[in-house]
């Protein structure tokens, strides 16, 4: 995982870095996540995948809540 993209899933979920060490365990905290960030450090592999599978849980996620929607918009207009 690039840096780049490191920030963009960060910025996808929603997490500070404050917020990103503490949810990722990372003992050194806000810095470290910082040095990920801005490629100051190549990010652990382990980390790459979490943030890989949480990505793709965030999106199979508003995938089944655009679906619930829709279905529920579906059946509010032909109860009507």
């Amino acid at each position: 995982m690039t840096a780049p993209k490191f920030k963009a899933q960060l910025k996808q979920l929603g997490w500070s870095f404050s917020e990103a060490a503490r949810e990722l365990g990372v003992p050194s905290g806000r810095p470290r996540i910082h040095e990920w960030a801005t490629g100051k450090r190549k990010i652990p592999p382990y980390i790459a995948a979490h943030m890989k599978t949480l990505g793709l849980y965030g999106a199979l996620k508003d995938e089944v809540m655009a679906r619930f929607e829709r279905a529920q918009k579906r059946t509010s207009e032909e109860a009507r």
